[in-house]
């Protein structure tokens, strides 16, 4: 399986929609609004941009397995490198934010200062954290994947999503904690 996969613009388009989406479910600020005296296109807009974040992240991830499946035969220093690089532009917007906030709060704090210097340790934003352990994780996951039989395969895919994507939804999150590498987990198989 050490096919090479070339990038589609029709790929990279459906990328630039799921961003899209996220940031609309960002926008949609993920908590109730204050629905009271809220107009109708308020309330119907809040409910069409919130489940459109989960949406974005899982095409996002699906695009991301399809194309990371081909590197089967990637060495681990790849992936490291790969994390390596996600990790720095977090760290590095994770610093920005972290002194503009100070500076335009007038709020200071060393707690707020580790976590700002370690979004990641500290999981500050699950996605990249998750993102992450998934890089780090996929020539493995790869390897291990390609000696599996259809049926194991199918087995493997119908426990996954089960565990990550629907019990989360009555409230278990054992295996997700809500949102996090279970939760990316399936997606990145299914592509």
């Amino acid at each position: 399986m050490s096919k090479r996969i070339d990038r589609n613009s029709s790929l990279e388009l459906l990328r630039i929609i799921s961003m899209l989406f996220i940031v609309m479910n960002h926008y949609s600020g993920e908590e109730p609004w204050n629905m009271k005296g809220a107009s109708l296109v308020n309330v119907i807009s809040y409910q069409l941009y919130k489940p459109l974040g989960q949406v974005g992240v899982d095409i996002f991830v699906l695009i991301t397995g399809y194309f990371l499946a081909s590197k089967v035969d990637a060495n681990y220093a790849i992936s490291m490198k790969r994390a390596s690089k996600v990790w720095l532009e977090v760290w590095f917007y994770s610093v920005v934010v972290f002194f503009a906030g100070s500076f335009y709060y007038s709020h200071f704090s060393i707690v707020n200062m580790v976590k700002g210097f370690l979004p990641i340790v500290f999981n500050n934003y699950w996605f990249a954290t998750a993102y992450i352990i998934l890089v780090l994780l996929a020539p493995f996951i790869n390897k291990l994947l390609e000696k599996l039989s259809k049926r194991e395969y199918i087995v493997l895919l119908i426990i996954t999503i089960f565990c990550g994507e629907v019990i989360p939804v009555i409230g278990n999150t054992t295996f997700s904690l809500d949102k996090g590498f279970g939760d990316i987990l399936a997606v990145y198989l299914v592509g």
